[in-house]
């Protein structure tokens, strides 16, 4: 039966979650695709491709607050998931366990240049990781956060901002603090 009323309190059609917009949304994104990836499930269906149910922004009869507001914005965080994941669609999934899964938590990628891990922060906190990682010395990391956030949605080609951080090659050990719902590329 039809819903009689499709708009919820906060003005939005029932079937969008403007959780999708932000960085949430690439997030549990990540997330769910390192899921899917462990479960060897060989297709999944993901958003519309355009508007506020998709990957690239697009106006609305509604209200799309941080986007109606950014006169440059053209995406949604969770493009910059598919574009980073595309980029390395050949790549074999390497097994990678956390020990605060439902806190931070990531997809680790074997390539023909090396490993590249996408580091997420699950909550809406900082969080301090303490990572062993032994045998594989990174050269870089970048991150995609909220703080970047006019870049982020203005720009098909972001390529995530530099993040810093101390690796340890005696112990192998790296320690940070990643900001809430980010992701940190590691390669």
């Amino acid at each position: 039966p039809d819903d009689p009323q499709p708009i919820d309190e906060d003005g939005f059609p029932r079937d969008v979650d403007p959780k999708q917009w932000g960085m949430f949304g690439a997030v549990w994104t990540l997330m769910s695709i390192k899921y899917l990836s462990e479960c060897e499930v060989n297709d999944a269906t993901y958003y519309e491709l355009t508007g506020p149910k998709g990957l690239i922004y697009r106006k609305a009869v509604f209200s799309q607050p941080a986007f109606d507001d950014t006169p440059n914005a053209i995406i949604y965080p969770l493009f910059h998931v598919f574009k980073e994941l595309s980029r390395n669609r050949n790549a074999a999934i390497v097994d990678l366990s956390a020990s605060r899964p439902n806190v931070v938590n990531g997809l680790a990628l074997q390539t023909k240049n090396g490993i590249i891990l996408l580091l997420a922060n699950l909550t809406s906190f900082n969080q301090k990781v303490e990572m062993d990682i032994q045998d594989y010395i990174f050269s870089g990391a970048r991150v995609m956060s909220e703080k970047y956030w006019n870049t982020l949605v203005s720009d098909i080609e972001y390529k995530f901002e530099k993040f810093d951080f101390k690796q340890d090659v005696d112990s192998g050990m790296i320690k940070f603090m990643i900001p809430p719902f980010s992701i940190i590329k590691f390669v």
